[in-house]
This record gives C-alpha cells, structure tokens and sequence, in this order.
C-alpha cells in the first residue's frame, strides 16, 4: 500500500473523529434549547452562551463531514465509481441538513435576543414553536388534524 493512501486513510480516521465528538457535544451544549424551548426563549436570566456553543460545534461537523467525504472517495473510488460519487453526496446532504439545524438554532437565537418584542409576542412566538415542534399540527392541513 503507498505512503497517500494511507496518509487519506489517516485523514478520514481524523475527520470521522472530529464529526463523532462535535456531534455529542453539540448535542449536550443544545439541551437549554431542547428541553424545554419555551422557558428558553421566554427567561432573559438563560444564557445563550452554551446554545451557541452548540452550534459552533455543529459548524464543525458540517465540516468535518464534507472533509469525510473527499477522503472518503479516492479510497471508495476503486470499488465502483457509482459508490464512491453516492458516498459524497450523502456526506453532503447530511452537512445540508445539519446546516439547516444550525440556521433554525440561531433563528430561535436571535427571537430570543430581539430587544423591540415585548414579552407577550415572545411568548406567544415561543408556544407556537413549541406546538408546531411537537405536535403534528403544523405538518397535516387544518381540517386533517384532529
């Protein structure tokens, strides 16, 4: 075996290390914001400190899982080029949708740190969120849900 093909094997091994730890860990940092949103949006004394800790971790995961996919692709390549081009392409949906998360996390973010809302529309805001998180009334037309 030569000396790049295992230099990418080692990179890989780096980039699937870094996604599995910025993925707990951001995971953890977001419990503020996942346990119970609408406390979150509606008390000023949370911090948003470990919400947006959490996503600078998920940042990295995003790039951690395009990086996984280029390494991943010269050693997949051998195997069958359909294969290593579908390896790509699900590394590069899966940073879509994690940067999509990201975007969301930052949005309830900025709700929260809107100075010219009063609390009412706040709140109001937050439980909408909430029920349209948690329940399927948001996803099925009115007269479906009952």
């Amino acid at each position: 075996m030569n000396s790049r093909m295992t230099r990418n094997d080692a990179r890989a091994g780096v980039f699937f290390i870094v996604a599995a730890v910025a993925s707990f860990a951001g995971l953890a940092l977001y419990q503020p914001l996942l346990g119970e949103a609408g406390a979150y949006v509606t008390d000023p004394a949370r911090g948003d400190a470990s919400v947006l800790g959490g996503a600078f971790l998920e940042s990295l995961l995003v790039i951690a899982a395009v990086g996984t996919a280029v390494t991943l692709y010269p050693l997949v390549r051998p195997h069958g080029e359909g294969l290593a081009v579908a390896c790509v392409a699900g590394r590069v949906m899966e940073a879509t949708v994690i940067a999509v998360g990201i975007a969301s996390v930052l949005g309830v973010v900025a709700l929260r740190r809107d100075p010219a809302g009063d609390a009412g529309a706040m709140r109001a805001a937050a439980a909408a969120w909430w029920a349209c998180t948690t329940r399927r009334s948001c996803w099925a037309p009115a007269w479906r849900s009952a």
